[in-house]
């Protein structure tokens, strides 16, 4: 059931990241990836439980 969306993330992934990491700056990303990662964190979670 995991597998799916991780392939649907890698693809996204891989096709935004060139992009972001040119436009956006380091500022931006230092609160956005951790941001990311807690949101995916707290879903997971809530799919545990």
């Amino acid at each position: 059931m995991l597998l799916p969306s991780v392939f649907a993330g890698g693809f996204l992934a891989a096709i935004l990241a060139p992009y972001t990491v040119r436009t956006l700056p380091n500022r931006a990303l230092q609160y956005l990836v951790p941001g990311y990662a807690l949101v995916l964190v707290a879903i997971l979670f809530a799919q545990v439980l």
